[in-house]
């Protein structure tokens, strides 16, 4: 699926929150878009980093999106 403009907003708000370290907000977004399109690359992606980020292991529902992708 083709990321769309409200996709891209998601997207990008995320990047900045993530930037500024309000990495549970930026992973919120991130779900956002994979809630529409589960298997998004940049959402996963993001998701990812956030995750690994914060030294954890990907909650049971994330884990799920980024094994089925």
């Amino acid at each position: 699926m083709a990321t769309n403009n409200g996709d891209r907003d998601l997207l990008q708000r995320g990047i900045a929150l993530q930037k500024s370290g309000q990495l549970e907000k930026a992973a919120a977004l991130y779900d956002q878009v994979l809630e529409q399109d589960p298997q998004h690359p940049d959402a996963l992606h993001l998701l990812g980093l956030v995750n690994a980020n914060q030294g954890r292991m990907l909650p049971t529902r994330r884990a799920t999106r980024i094994e089925q992708s």
